[in-house]
């Protein structure tokens, strides 16, 4: 006979966030280290222009998003400063990256930077570094929650007492 805990709603959730964290850092990380030993090859140039679309949105996304969250106290209460502060360095970077690489657009994949090994460095040195991030976030939000976890479990508990207070007044 085995007595098992039972997790709680908050452990539980915290399990699942956590874990989520976990697996896009270590996804992130195996591609950032298949990329900086030259494993997953950009020999595409149409893939390497998709790629540099979709990061300058995403670098503008993460600048825009520290500025909102600096100005705004509403969302300062739904989010962690750190969790911005540390996705910055990459925006900036992909920021530069993206406008080099938009400013020699017919220029080929490797002709773009100083040597042919400079996109490979650079996209692979910043997946690594969004993968520390998130391995590190997994790891700190688990024993400091974040605002966004904290909240939602707040709401919950806010809404099984509304509906104990409903079941009381019915009988």
């Amino acid at each position: 006979m085995s007595k098992e805990k039972k997790l709680s709603p908050e452990t539980k959730v915290k399990l699942i966030l956590q874990g989520e964290y976990l697996i896009i850092g270590l996804l992130f990380l195996v591609l950032g280290i298949l990329k900086l030993t030259d494993v997953i090859r950009a020999t595409s140039e149409i893939r390497f222009k998709v790629f540099n679309f979709i990061t300058l949105v995403g670098s503008l996304w993460i600048i825009t998003d520290l500025v909102w969250f600096l100005a705004s106290k509403k969302r300062q209460e739904k989010a962690d400063l750190l969790d911005k502060v540390l996705i910055l360095p990459a925006g900036l970077f992909l920021l530069v990256f993206d406008i080099i690489s938009l400013v020699n657009w017919n220029k080929g994949i490797g002709d773009i930077f100083l040597t042919p090994e400079w996109p490979r460095f650079g996209v692979g040195g910043v997946f690594v570094y969004i993968g520390a991030i998130y391995v590190f976030e997994a790891i700190y939000h688990w024993f400091r929650p974040s605002k966004m976890l904290l909240n939602a479990i707040k709401e919950d508990e806010e809404e099984k007492q509304k509906q104990l207070e409903t079941k009381e007044d019915g009988k």
